[in-house]
């Protein structure tokens, strides 16, 4: 579910997961991992996630 979620709203937000990840300060790699469901992420990350595509998905 997760990550559907993750993906969806990241294309929903129009960002490439390399864009994602300079956004909120971590490698392509640690995105990579979340839309796999192989990595947990800490509250302060999901929460820079969150932010950063929030926005654009409220359109």
């Amino acid at each position: 579910m997760l990550r559907e979620n993750n993906f969806s709203f990241r294309h929903l937000a129009e960002l490439t997961q390399d864009e994602l990840a300079n956004i909120v300060g971590v490698r392509r790699n640690i995105i990579i991992r979340l839309e796999a469901a192989k990595y947990n992420p800490s509250l302060e990350l999901a929460i820079d996630i969150s932010r950063a595509i929030t926005p654009k998905t409220r359109k």
